[in-house]
């Protein structure tokens, strides 16, 4: 059995709703969300707390990463 993600916003509206976290390298996941039935194999836009952006600077960053397979 493998587990199943459902996101039903839009990457812009997880964006607007997550404006504390730079945009990073998601404009690629754009036209995937909403996804209904989301496999365990896809990518996704998560948010790591502490990304370096500059030197010196830490912070909250949104990111694509692939959910681990069950």
């Amino acid at each position: 059995m493998c587990g199943r993600v459902y996101i039903k916003t839009s990457l812009e509206e997880l964006v607007r709703n997550f404006a504390f976290a730079e945009r990073g390298a998601i404009d690629a996941l754009g036209n995937r969300f909403p996804r209904y039935n989301g496999a365990p194999t896809l990518d996704y836009p998560i948010i790591i707390r502490d990304m370096v952006r500059e030197p010196d600077v830490m912070g909250p960053v949104f990111a694509s990463r692939r959910t681990p397979a069950p």
